[in-house]
This record gives C-alpha cells, structure tokens and sequence, in this order.
C-alpha cells in the first residue's frame, strides 16, 4: 500500500523519459541527451517493476511504442540501413540491459550483505 507513490513516480518517468527521448530522436540522434534519455527510461522502467509487478505494464507500455517508432524508423526513406538498424537494436537493448544490470546489482548486494552477516559474528 505504501508503495504506490513511488510505483506511479517511476512509471511516469518512464513514459515522460521516453517521450522526451523521442523528441531528442528528431533533433539529432546518438547525441549525449539521446543516450540519457534512453538510458533513464530504461532505469525508471527498471525500478518500476523492481518495486512492483504491476511496473511490468509500464514496461510493456514503453517497450511497445518503441516497437512502433522503430517500425517507423525502417520505412524513413532519410535514414541509411545502418543508422536504422542501430537506432532499432539500441532501444530493446538498453532497455533490456538497464534492467538485468539493476537486477543483477541488487542480488550481489544482497549476497554480500548475507555472506557479510554470516562471517562477521555479532559481539
């Protein structure tokens, strides 16, 4: 119950990273505000589904409208196949790799919090 404020900050930090990213997309892409915003909207999509499961439908939420924009991207007659393909790889990847990078950090925390209580005796 008390984790709802915090669930509804990230999810909509997901959302407004995103859009923010793809008003960045039209201006100049692969720049350092591009990767922040993919970036971030990665991390907030993280850590919504980190604190609830319910962060998952935000996830889905974002990982389809990028689907649609990176569908856009490959009919842009203006873009090379390489721009294309790489502006459509990064998205998921990003994405995807914020999300088993916070997982992965918050279990060898965990495991170092747990090996930590276990070698050192309490006195």
């Amino acid at each position: 119950m008390l984790l709802e404020s915090v669930l509804i900050f990230f999810n909509l930090l997901a959302v407004l990273s995103y859009l923010k990213f793809f008003n960045c997309q039209k201006h100049s892409p692969f720049s350092l505000s591009w990767w922040f915003w993919l970036t971030l909207t990665g991390v907030a999509c993280s850590c919504a589904v980190g604190i609830k499961y319910m962060g998952v439908f935000t996830y889905v939420l974002v990982l389809g409208v990028a689907a649609v924009h990176a569908w856009h991207l490959l009919g842009d007659q203006t873009l090379s196949n390489v721009g294309a393909d790489v502006q459509c790889c990064m998205r998921p990847a990003c994405m995807g790799q914020m999300q088993m990078s916070q997982g992965v950090c918050v279990f060898c925390h965990l495991l170092a919090r747990a090996v930590a209580l276990l070698v050192i005796p309490v006195v």
